[in-house]
């Protein structure tokens, strides 16, 4: 299992990233390969920059990250970055965004749950105009 972590001495100093410098320790005390990624693209540009020191591995291995949530656009591009090098992350992007928006696992989980629905500024804005 090949590990992406998010986790430096850098970033401050808060209840995430204690939690992620632990993670990534189980991680390693597990016999996971661990790497190292910045937390974003500002210094490096891109996915493949922020992925350059991993080497490619020959058969595909599986990948998990360990971080902070990215940003859909963000995690779709460490995904795609991984998979050139011979790392599938668990998730797929569309897993990722299933995930993390409401409008997107709500019907996953109707019916065992209170009714819900969804407002977007488009139907905030139809509503106020009624």
């Amino acid at each position: 299992m090949i590990v992406l972590s998010e986790s430096t001495e850098q970033i401050e100093q808060s209840a995430s990233a204690s939690e992620n410098k632990l993670m990534t320790e189980a991680a390693q005390l597990l016999g996971c390969k661990v790497y190292y990624i910045p937390r974003d693209f500002e210094r490096c540009g891109t996915a493949e920059n922020a992925l350059w020191h991993i080497p490619n591995y020959p058969k595909a291995t599986a990948g998990i990250w360990i971080g902070y949530i990215p940003e859909f656009e963000r995690y779709k591009a460490i995904y795609h970055a991984a998979l050139t090098k011979g790392i599938k992350l668990l998730n797929t992007p569309l897993e990722h965004q299933r995930a993390l928006e409401f409008d997107l696992f709500y019907p996953h989980l109707k019916g065992l749950t209170p009714d819900s629905l969804v407002i977007t500024l488009t139907s905030v804005t139809s509503m106020a105009f009624r």
